[in-house]
């Protein structure tokens, strides 16, 4: 393993990291794939004053002040083996592991794609406040548990209403739907969670900008047919887009203002042509676009990656002279897969 590699947090398996891990290699760089659902088949070492080390599936050693940056691409929580069956057991070792993977990359000099603060700070009202600052045209949102506001909310709008979770769930796909009057029977139940509802942005075109660093890699969908939530429209037809110059710039600034260097963003094209946000997913789906239209995603990632690690010379030294601060927020690992 050479200095300055390049280091993927996902599953072995994924084929987002692997399109990535190639395009690291073609420019020459080095990567490793680091699978935190299966950290007890690893060899993981953090010691006071030392650099932590890690020994992958293949028996490479290497220390992470070798990794000149990492992308957090999709962290999950371990995974114990089967024979561990007690789910407050099964708690227990993916909260230890969780816990010396965030001290692991506290210890790192490497530059995080994303930075984990700015991955878990990237809430939808947040993204939503964010874009509205940044100039960008968004939805009017209600978030309420409060049956009571919605019907307001929904009669305010005349019914042209969608709704949609907070959050996605590991054991279903919970889609975007448009309101329907059968709906308000639901409502009692309401107050057990709260729901993301708003105005319904209509239009010909969705917009999936990949924005990474200070590139954005933009596509349009026609879904003037489609169902209101569009990802479930494999067969929407699709082309690179050229974002208007103001929603490229109004873009760049609203992921400054997260802190984050990679997303996928969402955008409605409406009846007027604004180009309105929907959300952003700082950890999105990209190969679906690259292959349709050509766009060399996984490229500008690995570029992004090798351009922006960091000089991991000390590495030489066997001693942690990282200054890096601690990172201020937990990895958000996802549920067992």
């Amino acid at each position: 393993m050479t200095l300055s590699a390049i280091g993927i947090l996902a599953p072995e398996a994924d084929v987002h990291a692997r399109a990535v891990a190639r395009e690291v290699s073609r420019l020459g760089g080095d990567s490793v794939i680091l699978d935190t659902r299966r950290p007890h088949e690893q060899s993981w070492q953090w010691r006071v004053g030392k650099p932590p080390t890690i020994r992958t599936y293949g028996g490479v050693t290497l220390s992470v002040m070798e990794l000149g940056a990492i992308w957090i691409r999709r962290a999950y929580g371990a995974r114990p083996p089967d024979f561990v069956r007690h789910p407050d057991d099964r708690a227990f070792a993916r909260n230890e592991w969780g816990h010396l993977l965030d001290a692991v990359l506290a210890d790192t000099p490497a530059e995080l794609v994303n930075r984990p603060s700015a991955d878990l700070g990237a809430t939808k009202p947040r993204q939503l406040e964010a874009a509205r600052r940044s100039g960008l045209p968004v939805p009017d949102t209600l978030i309420s548990n409060d049956p009571a506001q919605v019907v307001e909310f929904v009669a305010g709008h005349h019914g042209k209403v969608i709704h949609k979770a907070l959050s996605s769930p590991q054991h279903l796909m919970i889609d975007t739907r448009r309101w329907d009057p059968r709906d308000a029977r639901l409502l009692d139940t309401l107050p057990l969670a709260p729901v993301i509802f708003q105005e319904e942005i209509t239009g010909a075109f969705d917009i999936r900008a990949n924005v990474i660093g200070d590139r954005i890699l933009a596509a349009r969908f026609a879904t003037a047919d489609s169902p209101v939530d569009t990802r479930l429209d494999l067969g929407a037809p699709c082309e690179t887009y050229e974002l208007p110059a103001g929603t490229h710039e109004a873009l760049l600034r609203f992921m400054k203002e997260l802190g984050l260097d990679f997303g996928a963003v969402d955008l409605k094209v409406d009846d007027e042509g604004r180009h309105v946000f929907l959300e952003v997913n700082p950890s999105g789906q990209f190969l679906f676009v690259e292959v349709l239209t050509g766009l060399p995603i996984s490229e500008a990632v690995a570029r992004f990656l090798t351009s922006t690690s960091r000089d991991t010379s000390q590495a030489e030294s066997g001693e942690n002279t990282s200054t890096a601060a601690p990172a201020p927020a937990r990895v958000a690992l996802r549920d067992e897969q």
